[in-house]
């Protein structure tokens, strides 16, 4: 068991030293506008409304109502990818406000998107940038989104409120009576403003055996306020295993702390019915969060998480430490580790070790952005 905590110690901190460098890099630009630019157009930005200044340095590759230009047009520009359209409620709900403003501030390319997007911090006052975005959220704007400064950091066992898309890769390591060594494919598809709808294939080794399981799933976000940074979803999951299956109801929460939301609270309740067999479990989790920003999109998180579980019997408690780190410019792709160890109760799980890769392809191609 020491082992393994060691060697994720060693990990921890290999990732960590890693992307240390990468902060002196974080405000590479795409081209940088200066003030010095001798159009007299770049001379009064400073004066002017937010949807004026889009009109005048915006508008030529984003479209007069931002809506984007049209494939023909893009060509003639030399551009290399379609600008996006900002009146897309999915798309424009999609990140923070904060993240446009970066994207503006410093350009598409430190941000993992395309060179030909310019960096304005340099003729643009950060309260200009701020009145941009706060515009182009604004003409996208739908009630019915959940806004991404409500996706928070993913934990390990919290399932998280907010709809996504994402394809994970994930693996649990566990130390007992039978050791065993599972291995979950999970794939999650956002559909419509608060609908998800999930399918996890799940396989797990113990003493030389491989038990499979196909699971299913749907989530529906039915309450989001990016005024007080919280939202709640209602879901369910089905599972189908040799001999048998399994429902569990569930209820979760995120909440952001604090102006920014880089402190995050997550919560969740289950409950685990097998028909077949009769058992009977209530799960509860909870997970807290903190996202330090290492450089552009990515960030490194350091999560705890406290799981409880009651089968009507016995309970015991967990607690889980993990790191989360986003790996792309884009934040898009992401890898977490952790483990996972009984605090109070007694259960035949000495020691887990578990972990996840996450592909988020809403943001683009798994080898983009880097």
């Amino acid at each position: 068991m020491l082992r393994f905590r060691y060697i994720f110690i060693i990990i921890f901190i290999a990732i960590f030293s890693a992307y240390l460098p990468i902060r002196s890099r974080a405000q590479e630009s795409s081209e940088d506008y200066t003030k010095d630019e001798e159009s007299p157009s770049y001379m009064k930005l400073d004066d002017m409304k937010a949807e004026e200044i889009f009109q005048s340095i915006c508008s030529t590759c984003h479209g007069k109502d931002g809506r984007g230009i049209s494939d023909e047009e893009r060509k003639k520009l030399g551009l290399d990818t379609m600008p996006p359209n900002f009146r897309d409620p999915k798309f424009n709900s999609r990140e923070p406000a904060s993240f446009w403003e970066g994207v503006i501030k410093y350009g598409g390319k430190t941000y993992g998107y395309s060179h030909f997007m310019p960096a304005f911090g340099g003729i643009l006052t950060e309260q200009n940038i701020k009145d941009l975005v706060s515009y182009l959220k604004s003409i996208g704007y739908d009630k019915r989104y959940p806004q991404g400064e409500l996706n928070f950091t993913r934990p390990f066992f919290t399932t998280k409120a907010f709809p996504e898309d994402e394809l994970l890769y994930i693996v649990n390591f566990t130390q007992a009576n039978r050791n065993s060594f599972k291995n979950t494919v999970y794939l999650a598809k956002r559909f419509g403003p608060v609908y998800q709808i999930e399918i996890k294939g799940v396989g797990e080794f113990s003493d030389g055996e491989l038990e499979n399981e196909l699971e299913g799933g749907f989530k529906w976000c039915f309450f989001h306020s990016k005024e007080i940074l919280f939202l709640s979803s209602v879901g369910i999951e089905f599972s189908v295993y040799r001999g048998g299956w399994s429902y569990i109801p569930y209820l979760s929460f995120g909440k952001g702390l604090g102006s920014s939301g880089d402190l995050s609270l997550q919560g969740n309740l289950k409950f685990k019915h097998d028909p077949k067999n009769g058992n009977l479990a209530l799960i509860s989790s909870i997970a807290s969060a903190y996202d330090i920003t290492l450089a552009a999109g990515r960030i490194i998180s350091p999560i705890f998480e406290f799981i409880y579980e009651n089968d009507f019997r016995s309970g015991r408690f967990y607690l889980s430490p993990q790191v989360y780190l986003a790996m792309t410019k884009r934040g898009h792709v992401a890898l977490s580790l952790g483990f996972r160890r009984i605090i109070l109760g007694s259960s035949a799980e000495k020691f887990s070790v578990v972990g996840f890769l996450l592909w988020d392809f809403a943001d683009g191609w798994f080898f983009e952005g880097w």
